[in-house]
């Protein structure tokens, strides 16, 4: 049954920006009501157009941890392994073929694509030491210099360079998005320069997601989500829930939450703290919505078109797949399952072991005996210990 709660509001919020020509920008902001414990379920054929498992190739060199960051175009799929006590970037063509490995020598927690010059970044957020460049191939083109602290990406022109209630690190200029190219501001957001303003922390590495060559900005504490296109914020997203799952208002700034933020999320569990891991294609958004409380209705995917909100925990597999999974189960509780996005595909990692056991149990209860051609050598030989699968997913425009 579709759900009726869902209603759009469009509305024009000025933000404040340091630009010299243009000292405000108006940003449109789309209001979006949903309830997740609401959320429909569906089959994968209901909602995807098409599902392709890419086996990644398998040896010592290509092996990763499941947390490590995927970043991809349309030629190379990017891994970089940054849990353990080995750094390094792993590369693969778009059918999973391994190319290159490059071992790291220093701590890095980030990696992001200049898509037009295709180069590839390597940095530690929290530092301002030389970011690494390479080409698609892995091979070292220089050290950019002149960083800012917290430089997740790059937009067209510019890295951005993103940290919630800066003022309290950064007095001098308060702006928690700053926009930059060789060193210099070239454009900023949101200053907050309150005696209120708290320095958040354990969500960092999440504040900035890439589709494609779109930046995605979700704040701590917030429900709004923010993408940049072409070095510029061109829209945004405020997404509305129950009471019951909801913080209170202005939560950020009000006096009687000032370093008790997590005391309240002790006692209230159920609220959402966040609109986390954001990815889209301009028709739909996935995302994750971190609750301690929430167990069954974490990760989502909203279309814009037709207003339809669905829980992913809950897609059942079909024909489409061969009645195979395309997500890792425990991953709904501890982890992201929607691991990258391109601007037209998302794309998420499951083990051969998942697909194996899915597979096996299809056979025994005879609902199917056929599997994806591309998954042949996997499930024919059995093997277990193979790397990850990157399944490419194309979304619905409208899903009805």
């Amino acid at each position: 049954m579709k759900l009726k709660h869902l209603f759009i509001l469009f509305l024009l919020l000025p933000l404040k920006s340091i630009n010299a020509q243009n000292q405000t920008d108006s940003i449109l902001i789309r209001d979006i009501r949903i309830s997740p414990e609401h959320a429909l379920h569906k089959r994968f054929s209901e909602v995807f157009e098409s599902i392709q498992y890419i086996p990644l190739a398998s040896n010592k060199s290509s092996e990763f941890d499941i947390n490590s960051k995927i970043v991809l175009d349309d030629k190379r799929i990017f891994v970089l392994n940054y849990w353990g006590e080995k750094q390094y970037l792993l590369i693969f063509d778009n059918a999973g073929n391994f190319m290159n490995r490059v071992n790291l020598t220093k701590f890095v927690d980030n990696i992001f694509l200049d898509y037009d010059k295709k180069e590839v970044f390597i940095n530690n957020i929290y530092s301002t030491n030389d970011m690494l460049v390479y080409d698609y191939n892995g091979h070292p083109l220089r050290k950019e210099k002149n960083l800012y602290q917290y430089t997740y990406s790059k937009s067209k022109n510019n890295f951005l360079s993103f940290k919630e209630h800066r003022y309290r690190s950064e007095p001098k200029e308060p702006y928690d998005l700053k926009m930059y190219k060789e060193g210099k501001l070239v454009d900023s957001y949101w200053r907050i320069s309150k005696d209120s303003s708290e320095i958040f922390s354990g969500g960092e590495l999440d504040a900035i997601n890439m589709s494609g060559q779109q930046a995605i900005i979700s704040p701590i504490y917030d429900y709004h989500i923010y993408v940049i296109t072409d070095d510029k914020i061109k829209n945004g997203y405020q997404f509305i829930f129950p009471h019951h799952l909801s913080l209170p208002e202005n939560f950020i700034n009000d006096s009687a939450y000032f370093k008790k933020k997590k005391e309240y999320r002790i006692n209230n569990p159920l609220a959402i703290t966040q609109i986390r891991y954001p990815f889209t294609d301009g028709n739909n958004f996935t995302f994750k919505l971190p609750s301690w409380g929430l167990t069954t209705f974490t990760d989502m995917l909203y279309n814009l078109n037709t207003d339809i909100l669905i829980n992913l925990r809950q897609l059942q597999p079909d024909s489409l797949t061969n009645y195979l999974p395309i997500f890792e189960d425990s991953h709904f509780s501890t982890s992201k399952n929607i691991v990258a996005a391109d601007g037209h595909y998302f794309y998420s990692l499951i083990s051969p072991s998942s697909l194996l056991d899915a597979y096996e149990l299809n056979s025994i209860n005879g609902i199917s005996t056929a599997f994806p051609k591309e998954l042949r050598d996997i499930i024919k030989k059995k093997k277990y210990e193979s790397n990850y699968i990157l399944v490419k997913m194309k979304i619905k425009t409208e899903i009805q």
